[in-house]
C-alpha cells in the first residue's frame, strides 16, 4: 500500500513540475474605464521594461541552456 501512495505522490509531483511554465503566465486586463489604446501604449512600456532590467525578450524563441554546443571538425 505504501508503493502505491509513493507511485500516486511521485506522479502528482512530476504533473505539477511539468505544469510550472503553464502557471508563469501573465494575464492583463485594461484597467476600469481604459482605451485600448492607452492599455496596449502600458503593455508596450511594461514589456520594454521588463526585457531592460532582465535582457531577455520573452517574444524571441530562447536556446536552450541543454542544448549541446555545435560539432566542430569533421570525422
Amino acid at each position: 500500500m505504501a508503493k502505491i501512495w509513493m507511485v500516486a505522490g511521485s506522479l502528482g509531483l512530476a504533473l505539477v513540475i511539468a505544469a510550472g511554465p503553464a502557471w508563469a503566465e501573465v494575464i492583463a486586463y485594461p484597467k476600469k474605464g481604459q482605451t485600448q489604446e492607452q492599455f496596449q501604449k502600458d503593455q508596450f512600456e511594461c514589456h520594454q521594461w521588463a526585457k531592460g532590467q532582465t535582457g531577455v525578450d520573452p517574444t524571441k524563441p530562447q536556446q536552450s541552456a541543454a542544448a549541446p554546443p555545435p560539432q566542430q571538425g569533421g570525422p
